[in-house]
């Protein structure tokens, strides 16, 4: 049962959340950038409202305020300079955990903002972007648990896309700001590295696209651990050689591991399975259909103005590293980096439809509304984070 049947609180978002997604629907109906201008400032609101005056009851944040508290200079830090000024900057303000949660929550949704505005510059998309954002479950625990990672996440894409736009002096410095935020926006720059090679040879990215699709789908059934497989070859061993004093035993391990109970995705069964990871499946399954059924010479894949190919180049390798490191523990995290690129890539298909073929469009973006109201109200709506965020309450 979704929880704001529990919560007058919750239950008003929810009203909010689908007015909201009605005025953008409507905006999109209508072209006008205007009215999603706005509609996309109001849904910015809410958001602040609905991470900023939550209670902080997740696992994460618990230790986040903890640090909080004892924050004193850099060297007792246990993270990176970025995260340190973030908090920094709210504690030389106001000291208390009712601030750090208002205005950490505030920097989320400006950078998820920025997001939004950018990869849909020019477009009334915009704020069907955000509201997509808004109901993923996954960018809720981004938000309210994992903050650390929320953070870096739309920071590493901002700079991916100044990158894109050749923008090297402010891509540097956004993607530098990711890096002090959270080590894994290197992994992701270096995966970005590789759509780029993938995006221009439409042959081998077929290929990979049908690979990472097969192998998340025997995932669900089939103890497909890959990441242990590595874990005990030879590649370790010469490593380990490379870099002397480091114990990537030890790491590997600890980074796998398999102790943390629920963390796991083989302690789980398929249903399980397809529930924590089901976002980014059907996402992937919904873009590789669409991929695999456009012509060469399509105008989606030679208009170099959207880099639709880039950016779906970009979601497939980040899903195959995803997928390659699916028995590790907290696998879902690996997911994260690319779970706001998806609503990205659904605007870009139903511009495409709208261009191409306006009736399907109008379908096909009721459709889309329909399974993110439908979806959310398995997902977003019945998450244990919403519960420990506003603590039930009788309506």
């Amino acid at each position: 049962m979704p929880y704001f049947f529990y919560s007058s609180t919750l239950f008003l978002y929810f009203i909010i959340s689908l007015f909201l997604l009605s005025l953008s629907v409507a905006s999109i109906l209508v072209k006008s950038k205007k009215m999603d201008s706005v509609v996309f400032i109001l849904i910015s609101i809410m958001m602040i409202c609905f991470y900023g005056f939550r209670f902080p009851g997740t696992v994460d944040i618990k230790m986040y305020l903890q640090n909080f508290d004892a924050l004193s200079s850099f060297q007792d830090f246990q993270w990176g300079i970025g995260f340190y000024m973030l908090m920094k900057s709210i504690k030389i303000f106001d000291a208390s955990h009712t601030a750090y949660v208002f205005y950490s929550a505030l920097y989320f949704v400006i950078a998820f903002v920025a997001v939004g505005f950018f990869y849909c510059k020019g477009k009334y998309y915009k704020s069907l972007f955000l509201i997509s954002s808004f109901y993923s479950w996954s960018i809720l625990d981004l938000a309210v648990n994992t903050y650390r990672q929320g953070i870096a996440v739309p920071f590493i894409l901002l700079g991916l896309y100044f990158l894109t736009q050749r923008k090297y002096i402010l891509s540097s410095i956004v993607i530098c700001v990711s890096l002090t935020l959270h080590w894994g926006s290197a992994v992701i720059l270096l995966l970005y590295i590789f759509a780029i090679y993938l995006s221009k040879r439409i042959f081998l990215l077929k290929i990979v696209s049908f690979l990472t699709l097969t192998l998340f789908t025997i995932s669900f059934f089939v103890n497909f651990s890959i990441a242990e497989m590595l874990s005990t070859s030879s590649i370790l061993s010469i490593l380990q050689v490379i870099f002397v004093g480091v114990d990537f035993d030890s790491k590997v391990n600890a980074y796998l591991g398999g102790g943390v109970l629920g963390a796991n995705f083989y302690d789980m069964n398929s249903l399980q399975r397809l529930y924590f990871s089901g976002e980014i499946y059907i996402s992937l399954l919904v873009f590789v259909f669409f991929f695999m059924t456009r012509k060469r010479n399509d105008y989606i894949f030679t208009n170099k103005k959207n880099n639709f190919l880039l950016i779906y180049s970009f979601f497939i390798s980040v899903s195959l590293y995803g997928v390659i490191l699916i028995s590790m523990t907290w696998f879902i995290r690996n997911f994260y980096w690319v779970v706001p690129v998806a609503p990205i890539l659904y605007v870009m298909i139903l511009e495409y439809y709208e261009s191409s073929n306006p009736k399907k469009f109008k379908i096909l973006l009721l459709l889309f509304v329909l399974f993110s109201i439908t979806y959310s109200l398995e997902t977003f709506w019945r998450t244990p984070l919403i519960d420990m965020s506003y603590p039930s309450v009788s309506i």
